[in-house]
């Protein structure tokens, strides 16, 4: 069973922990992580989530995501999501944080109520996407996408994503900056 720390709006822990069932059924708010990978090529990591997944099932998503279990900070959830979903283990330092975005999703008739103060990271580090193992549960598919042709396929629907439109807004702002200051060390 899995516990989360409900939050108020702001974040701020409450003191109060409860099922995950529950945060949902009852529309806590609580944190969560969303890592993405991305390639030396700027190709970014996405992964399909399982068909038996109860929101969003077979939709493109994060490279890996989950929530903040009680008692955990979020670079130890990211770090943890990360080992799980992909097989994939990382170092703390191996982490840069970019922004925190927060969401409000009723989903499944209002059975489930997302309300989820998201925590946002990157990862630079190039692998071999036959080096990771995916959590079936979790994860069908996974596959490198480049940035623009990924901003492309979320602008124009040709795949489906899991909706995080202000998450995508803010991830490319960040890249693109990312990307700049890679040039202009280059150019030195």
């Amino acid at each position: 069973m899995e516990y989360l720390e409900v939050l108020n709006a702001n974040g701020s822990k409450t003191g109060v922990k409860k099922l995950k069932s529950d945060v949902h059924k009852q529309g806590d708010w609580h944190r969560s992580v969303h890592v993405w990978l991305m390639n030396s090529q700027n190709q970014i990591l996405i992964q399909k989530r399982a068909p038996g997944k109860a929101a969003f099932p077979n939709h493109w998503d994060i490279s890996s995501a989950g929530h903040v279990v009680a008692g955990e900070d979020s670079l130890t959830s990211a770090l943890r999501e990360t080992q799980e979903e992909l097989g994939l283990t990382l170092n703390p330092q191996d982490l840069i944080y970019l922004f925190t975005n927060t969401r409000s999703l009723v989903l499944n008739s209002g059975s489930l109520i997302e309300n989820e103060i998201q925590d946002v990271f990157l990862v630079k580090k190039d692998v071999k996407l036959s080096d990771l193992r995916l959590q079936k549960k979790e994860v069908s598919e996974i596959k490198f996408v480049g940035l623009k042709k990924l901003k492309q396929m979320i602008d124009r629907k040709t795949e489906t994503f899991v909706p995080h439109p202000d998450e995508y807004r803010k991830l490319f702002a960040c890249l693109e900056n990312i990307k700049l200051k890679k040039t202009k060390s280059y150019e030195k």
